[in-house]
């Protein structure tokens, strides 16, 4: 599969929550576009490249180490204008509101949510100015 990482890099040894690198060693990290997308898209489990599609209540470990790390990705500041410009906000809203999607996969779409907000280009995006 896809890896977030760029071109010749490896992700960092030292892991955080679930074997996942923490977010202290993902800063500064150059990320692959391409692999965060694949992320995103495996986290939703998009079947129409489209629209965010219907997530599937078929097996999710995938998808759950998929989203595991888009929620280390999100505690990232540098990390987080990437992620809501390729539509992170709206896919989670989708698992969310999807009564089937399976509560794993719902904890991590809320982690994830809350993460984006910590910061203030997530602020703008999602929440406006909540001071």
């Amino acid at each position: 599969g896809s890896s977030p990482w760029g071109v010749g890099q490896r992700p960092p040894q030292s892991a955080g929550r679930s074997g996942q690198p923490s977010p202290a060693v993902l800063e500064g990290t150059t990320l692959d576009p391409a692999g965060v997308i694949n992320l995103i898209r495996t986290l939703v489990d998009v079947s129409d490249r489209f629209s965010l599609g219907t997530p599937s209540p078929g097996p999710s470990r995938p998808r759950e180490e998929a989203g595991e790390l888009l929620w280390d990705l999100t505690a990232v500041a540098e990390h987080v204008p990437f992620l809501t410009a390729h539509l992170l906000p709206e896919a989670l809203g989708t698992l969310i509101a999807n009564p089937e999607t399976p509560d794993r996969l719902r904890e991590i779409s809320l982690g994830c949510l809350a993460n984006l907000m910590c910061h203030e280009p997530g602020v703008q995006r999602l929440g406006g100015d909540v001071r």
